[in-house]
């Protein structure tokens, strides 16, 4: 794992709600293999953490996949990312995807970024 990485540990109160929660206990070893994987690439990026998790952001919101969002704020303010580009990275996908996964993820990227404020 690279130097500037955050520790990515993924919870949830709400198996229901969260698919991979509902993964990783029901089939542990395919979330291993996942995680794994996506570790493994990660490890390969040049990009440091601050913007790996904006990029992860504009893509999770294009997709329309408001949970992964909702993961991944915390991740980008811990990294130094500032509202504003958080809004812009979402705001990007939006450009390049369409309105929809913009509409559909700002209000996590709103209630995550509120926390910080709290």
């Amino acid at each position: 794992m690279p130097k500037h990485a955050v520790k990515r540990t993924r919870t949830s109160d709400n198996v229901d709600g969260d698919a991979w929660q509902c993964l990783v206990q029901q089939y542990p070893q395919i979330a291993e293999a996942i995680s794994g994987s996506v570790e493994r690439l990660l490890s390969c990026t040049c990009l440091d953490e601050r913007t790996t998790q904006l990029v992860y952001i504009a893509v999770q919101t294009a997709v329309c996949y408001p949970l992964a969002v909702k993961y991944h704020v915390p991740l980008a303010l811990q990294a130094g990312a500032t509202k504003d580009e958080i809004v812009g990275a979402a705001a990007i996908a939006a450009a390049a995807a369409g309105p929809k996964g913009f509409v559909v993820c700002f209000p996590s990227i709103l209630s995550e970024t509120g926390k910080k404020n709290s």
